[in-house]
């Protein structure tokens, strides 16, 4: 099912603590109405250089209840592309990759694995991190020191994702070889 931005939208609109990150968005940037979010300058800039080269719907555990549930290559993306955040990916011999979201917190790690979570908490997810792209594109907007780290950081993390789907794609061709 793919992600309806446009909901988002009008519901971080309607949000009277939320609803300034969509106006100075929208001041600074582009305006959303009506906006799918491939349309967006953020997703056009950055999400869309997290290429998903995998032609398998899901090429990673969730919940078996879960599998049809969600714009699974979109809330990838979100992860990788995330500033508060580490994705990472674990290989489990001869299963379907892990992905895990490490955040740290004060000098607490926490680790959570897609596999684990409840549909609830993947939504969630994807307002998280949909509202942290949206306040680091305004920052860029707004700050050119900001725009020169933001954007250095953004290439971070493309390089690092890339190097990513390389060892995914070596495992799955192991995988290939050893059936």
């Amino acid at each position: 099912m793919s992600f309806d931005f446009k909901s988002f939208i009008e519901n971080l609109r309607d949000n009277p603590e939320k609803k300034e990150i969509v106006e100075k968005y929208e001041k600074l940037v582009e305006p959303l109405e009506n906006k799918e979010i491939e349309e967006t300058v953020f997703y056009k800039e950055y999400l869309s250089k997290f290429e998903i080269p995998f032609k398998e719907k899901i090429w990673f555990q969730v919940s078996e209840y879960l599998d049809e549930d969600f714009d699974w290559n979109l809330l990838i993306k979100l992860i990788a592309a995330s500033f508060s955040s580490k994705m990472s990916i674990v290989l489990i011999y001869p299963k379907l990759p892990k992905i895990c979201i490490d955040v740290v917190s004060g000098d607490k790690k926490i680790t959570k694995c897609l596999d684990e979570l409840e549909s609830f908490q993947i939504a969630r997810i994807f307002e998280i991190y949909l509202e942290e792209i949206i306040t680091f594109e305004i920052s860029k907007n707004e700050d050119e020191k900001e725009k020169e780290i933001i954007l250095s950081h953004r290439q971070e993390n493309i390089k690092k994702w890339q190097k990513e789907v390389e060892r995914i794609k070596l495992y799955f061709e192991y995988l290939k070889g050893n059936q």
